[in-house]
């Protein structure tokens, strides 16, 4: 149970960081998504819990899982992801070699 709260609290995080940071508006939006899903996740847990675990909501908290990790796998794209934010120099320069980084 408390694995479950740590993820609350570093997606909680994640989205103060993403907010105060000013983050490109792809970074919030994965951000919030991966709250999202990670609160009705919980909900869903609970409801089973409380319903004696019915087979139908199973399926749905496994529905839950998979869309945990898209929305954990939105947020690493974005935040890595090769293309500009705010913040990140002139974007009416031109591009060339020597400013991109190398790949490894």
């Amino acid at each position: 149970m408390v694995p479950v709260y740590i993820l609350c609290a570093a997606a909680a995080l994640l989205l103060v960081r993403t907010i105060r940071a000013d983050a490109s508006s792809a970074q919030r939006r994965a951000a919030w998504f991966l709250l999202t899903v990670i609160v009705l996740q919980g909900a869903v847990g609970y409801w089973q819990h409380f319903t004696g675990l019915p087979v139908q909501l199973v399926w749905v908290h496994m529905l839950g899982s998979a869309l945990t990790m898209v929305a954990a796998a939105n947020v690493w794209d974005r935040t890595l992801a090769r293309y500009r934010t705010r913040g990140l120099g002139d974007l009416t320069a031109p591009r060339t070699a020597a400013a991109e980084p190398a790949l490894n």
